[in-house]
């Protein structure tokens, strides 16, 4: 599954809130490659998959998101007369 990224959503009540981003499972086969090929230049016959870091990851996370959430927020409890 290829990785989410984190939005900006709005509930029922009108307010906002963060829908958090999901790295899911996709590798990055260049780095998964470049990784084995290192390993098996080290005489290491064993291929550890979280060590080597290559699943994608989301590129927009919630963090990342808190001020876009803040600015929504205020603009959403405006009220216009």
């Amino acid at each position: 599954m290829p990785p989410t990224d984190a939005k900006v959503v709005q509930n029922e009540d009108g307010s906002f809130t963060i829908q958090p981003e999901d790295d899911g499972n996709m590798v990055d086969t260049q780095k998964l490659s470049d990784y084995t090929i290192a390993q098996m230049r080290e005489g290491n016959n064993t291929i550890n998959m979280a060590e080597s870091d290559c699943y994608k990851k989301a590129a927009v996370t919630a963090e990342s998101l808190k001020p876009t959430l803040e600015l929504y927020n205020k603009i959403g409890a405006v009220e216009i007369a």
